[in-house]
């Protein structure tokens, strides 16, 4: 009784929280729709460069990061003091919070061009009627994902869980932050 009158004032936090994502979600396919014109008329190989591209600028852009993370950890297993060793692991988990934060950073940034580049792909590979062989059978390729399935990927790319039920694209939908999170 206390929960309903108290949600009835405050709000349900799962309502805000759905609302908040729903945002930033409407957010990123409005810059994915600003993308699509522009990846559609690169050819298949500008289509590979600019992935490589993207790919390269995020690396780069962690690379020092990643350098000093590897320098902490060599000074950390190297120490033989006690204390200086907690010092040294203490800076190591600052530093891991602030790569994963800027890696996060990097990614957002990212991901409208980049989930457009595997929506276009698909797009691509279905109206070439591309197949592929799955468990001896030929399959021909037909998924381009939807709106809701690139919100889909938004969700799952936050770190949040997207509940779909079945045939509504689970599978095209993982493609989406798994391309992303791969180019790290």
């Amino acid at each position: 009784m206390f929960k309903k009158l108290f949600n009835k004032i405050v709000g349900n936090p799962e309502d805000r929280a759905l609302k908040r994502t729903l945002q930033i979600a409407e957010t990123y396919l409005e810059k994915i729709k600003e993308f699509e014109p522009q990846v559609a008329k690169l050819t298949d190989d500008e289509l590979r460069q600019r992935s490589n591209k993207i790919r390269d600028d995020i690396q780069a852009h962690l690379a020092v990061l990643i350098e000093q993370e590897t320098e902490l950890e060599r000074e950390y297993h190297a120490e033989t003091d006690d204390s200086n060793r907690e010092t040294i692991g203490n800076k190591l988990d600052e530093h891991r919070k602030a790569l994963r934060t800027t890696t996060q950073d990097i990614l957002d940034e990212h991901l409208p061009e980049v989930f457009t580049i595997v929506k276009d792909t698909c797009r691509r590979l279905a109206e070439a009627k591309h197949s592929y062989k799955v468990r001896g059978d030929y399959e021909t390729w037909f998924m381009i994902p939807f709106d809701e399935q690139l919100v889909g990927g938004i969700v799952l790319h936050k770190g949040m869980i997207a509940e779909m039920a079945t045939g509504e694209g689970k599978t095209i939908v993982a493609t989406l932050p798994l391309f992303l999170n791969a180019m790290v």
